[in-house]
């Protein structure tokens, strides 16, 4: 339907306006109001008529989905598209996923907001023609960019760090031209303070970029000043150390030559490396720090480890049998309990066959008046085998000088 409205103003002066709107009315009773907000009265005049020229079907009938009105379709909920013809139902997922959390979560092999495209293809066929589908991807060729490759690019995106890309142009920073914003623009840079001769001028913060050891506004002033502390001066912009100091501002003591072999030199102390001890790093430590399971104790100039119950060795690193009946081979060197000879120290293994010790036949002889000089060979041997001597399994009964 078209609506025409007229109004006129009711004074001597005459005004016209005219307002045409253009809108569908479905069947039945319809109630227009026209509200008037300035204080003199006008004549209003509504003229209604059918629209000409606009179109009343739509596109396959709104695919049975859908109400046509004006050509254009209005789709029921769950369908849009031109024709309503495209489901937007999220639940499906076209079959390869789930929907939770408002959207879609795919299966494998499967993408897109509602899961209807292969992995391997893109969401973009043709990448817009600025590229080439690569697995799944588009890989865009020169001046294009984008996940579709639909968007321009600069032929150097960064453009030579002396610009900004926009819309696929680069736009140059001061003192610098060209398509990729890399070519000095001379004129500007005669005109630019010579930063005497110690820094060159950087346009984009305005100001001299000093070379080492210089500074001030127009880098002349050397840079170590009152830098080098108390322990150095400063000539020709560099800092001169004092005896036994050092560093660019004098500020780090030396340490005794030795260090560097086996430490560091930190501020005139000697950080030893792991396993080096001493004011010069120069004492070997303890190894592997006892194994963790020791400490580390100086004996003559050198260190050694103190194992705790338990282990053994140099570095602590061997373990020792020290539950003697549980029949388990705790220390894992092919023998248990009483078997091993770690445990002949304790108790319950005092008695048992690998634990009982020969003495030393010197030990014997001393404790026994000597023989005499005419003693025969077996009165001068067979303390050998008399009791709690050097054997214990022999009785001396079956022994004699026969």
């Amino acid at each position: 339907m078209f609506q025409h409205l007229l109004a006129k103003r009711s004074s001597f002066e005459p005004m016209l306006v005219n307002v045409s709107l253009l809108q569908y009315l479905d069947t039945g009773r319809w109630f227009l109001s026209v509200y008037n907000d300035e204080l003199q009265p006008y004549k209003v005049t509504l003229i209604v008529t059918e629209a000409e020229g606009v179109s009343t079907t739509c596109p396959n009938d709104c695919s049975g989905r859908g109400s046509c009105y004006l050509g254009k379709c209005d789709c029921i909920d769950g369908y849009q598209g031109a024709d309503c013809s495209k489901s937007v139902c999220p639940v499906l997922c076209s079959s390869h996923g789930q929907y939770g959390g408002g959207m879609c979560h795919c299966e494998e092999g499967w993408k897109g907001a509602e899961c209807d495209i292969p992995l391997g293809d893109c969401q973009v066929p043709d990448c817009n023609q600025h590229g080439q589908c690569v697995r799944g991807s588009c890989v865009c060729k020169p001046g294009w960019k984008g996940d579709f490759c639909s968007e321009p690019d600069c032929a150097d995106p960064n453009c030579g760090g002396h610009g900004a890309c926009v819309a696929g142009k680069c736009y140059c920073k001061a003192g610098w031209q060209g398509e990729r914003c890399d070519q000095v623009d001379q004129q500007v840079y005669k005109c630019l303070p010579g930063c005497s001769d110690h820094g060159t001028y950087d346009l984009e913060t305005a100001s001299c970029v000093c070379e080492e050891h210089w500074t001030g506004v127009d880098c002349s002033q050397p840079s170590c000043g009152l830098d080098c502390g108390l322990h150095g001066t400063c000539e020709k912009g560099r800092c001169k150390c004092q005896d036994n100091w050092t560093g660019t501002k004098c500020d780090q003591k030396p340490c005794d030559p030795r260090c560097a072999e086996h430490g560091q030199c930190r501020n005139g102390t000697c950080v030893c490396s792991q396993g080096w001890n001493g004011k010069h790093c120069t004492l070997p430590g303890c190894e592997n720090k006892c194994s963790g399971h020791g400490s580390c104790t100086p004996v003559g100039g050198e260190s050694s480890c103190e194992c705790v119950a338990g282990w053994a060795g140099r570095d602590c690193s061997i373990p020792l049998e020290m539950v003697c009946d549980d029949d388990i081979d705790n220390d894992g060197d092919g023998t248990k309990d009483c078997s091993d000879s770690e445990c002949c120290s304790q108790a319950v293994c005092s008695e048992h066959l690998m634990c009982i010790a020969s003495k030393d036949p010197v030990e014997v002889l001393l404790r026994k008046q000597p023989p005499s000089v005419t003693a025969t060979f077996y009165q001068r041997v067979k303390f050998l085998i008399e009791e709690n001597s050097v054997q214990s399994y022999a009785r001396i009964d079956e022994y004699s000088e026969r």
